[in-house]
């Protein structure tokens, strides 16, 4: 017996701020902010795969660096990166990203599990519990990018 979520229960994934952005093909950009570089990389490539732009951050400066000079729509950070405990990082990114359609996914920790609450409060539009199966990812994505692909 786990402590672990259901797969298919809220506190494990979910989005609380529906929003979508018309894109064309060559500009579903997502930036993956995560510590690991194996698993950053991974996801960049399965998003890839699945006809995004991805880059990966492995840190706060990395993560500033990618939002200034690429401007992604889609940001997936998780929250080891810049803590929760100081949101400052979370708001400088709404600053930094220069964009108010942009969608902002925390990647949290599900031992000890994150407060949803506290993730809302800071200013995340979802959230994702570590590990997060990588086709809510991508369906997610699709919803928020209406693109026409012909483009």
């Amino acid at each position: 017996m786990t402590s672990r979520a259901a797969e298919a229960s809220s506190a494990q994934f979910a989005l609380w701020q529906r929003k979508t952005v018309k894109a064309t093909k060559d500009a579903r950009r997502v930036l993956v902010a995560h510590p690991d570089p194996s698993v950053g990389e991974s996801l960049v490539v399965l998003l890839c795969l699945k006809a995004f732009q991805a880059k990966h951050a492995i840190d706060v400066a990395a993560t500033r660096s990618i939002l200034d000079q690429w401007r992604p729509y889609a940001i997936f950070l998780d929250t080891r990166i810049g803590g929760l405990d100081d949101d400052a990082f979370v708001r400088e990114i709404d600053l930094l990203k220069g964009n108010e359609h942009g969608l902002l996914i925390a990647m949290s920790s599900f031992m000890p599990e994150e407060s949803v609450e506290r993730l809302k409060e800071v200013g995340f539009d979802g959230h994702c519990r570590r590990p997060c199966p990588m086709w809510q990812m991508a369906d997610l994505l699709e919803g928020f990018f209406s693109c026409d692909l012909e483009r």
